[in-house]
């Protein structure tokens, strides 16, 4: 597996793992005993399953933990634990991006049609006539089985979007909005400082390769 800058990675205990650096790295590990992992999987199955990230809210929040440790103080230990309950928190939420076992197979053709024009002006109305049903269908099954509204799913893909692209690219912030699919850079600014904890801009000067 191959590592590049702002990677989050969470291996399960026991799992045999080799990582491999584009360039000189320096990263921050971090181990969760059993005991205390124990009492957070019932809250957090996510985490019984391996994790790969590039960018976004959880590298953000990582790094924060990484300052945090830098820095260390009598508050810092505090700091970090809340900060790792943050972590595991986004990482749950984010597994709810995944569509659930028993839904409908047109599910299916919907989740593909949003990641392929999630940029784009797609409204429920034509997602459901791709898929064949009501609207108000897609919304509903849409909520059951993948945890958040349709809105809400397109919108954390177009942040995951212009993460990579803030790191991988040397495109204008406004340009990489637009890219994207949002409005205007106010508002790309707005929805990513909201999703990732930090502004487009010093999201790329932490993590620019």
């Amino acid at each position: 597996m191959t590592c590049s800058p702002a990677t989050l990675k969470f291996t399960p205990a026991g799992q045999r793992h080799c990582n491999r650096f584009d360039r000189a790295a320096r990263g921050l590990m971090i181990e969760v005993g059993q005991p205390r992992l124990e009492t957070l999987l019932p809250y957090a199955p996510a985490l019984d399953e391996p994790l790969h990230v590039q960018g976004g809210a959880g590298a953000a929040i990582a790094t924060r933990i990484y300052d945090e440790f830098r820095g260390m103080d009598a508050a810092a230990p505090l700091a970090i634990e809340g900060l790792m309950l943050e972590l595991v928190a986004w990482a749950s939420r984010r597994d709810q991006g995944a569509v659930r076992g028993g839904c409908p197979s047109w599910l299916l053709t919907a989740r593909e049609l949003i990641h392929e024009q999630f940029a784009g002006r797609l409204t429920l109305a034509m997602i459901a006539e791709v898929c064949g049903v009501h609207p108000v269908t897609v919304a509903r099954a849409f909520r059951r089985h993948v945890g958040c509204t349709v809105g809400e799913y397109i919108r954390r893909l177009r942040v995951e979007h212009a993460a990579a692209q803030l790191t991988e690219s040397t495109a204008s912030i406004s340009e990489i909005a637009l890219r994207a699919g949002f409005a205007d850079q106010p508002h790309f600014s707005n929805v990513f400082r909201r999703y990732v904890g930090t502004t487009p801009r010093r999201y790329r000067e932490t993590f620019a390769k």
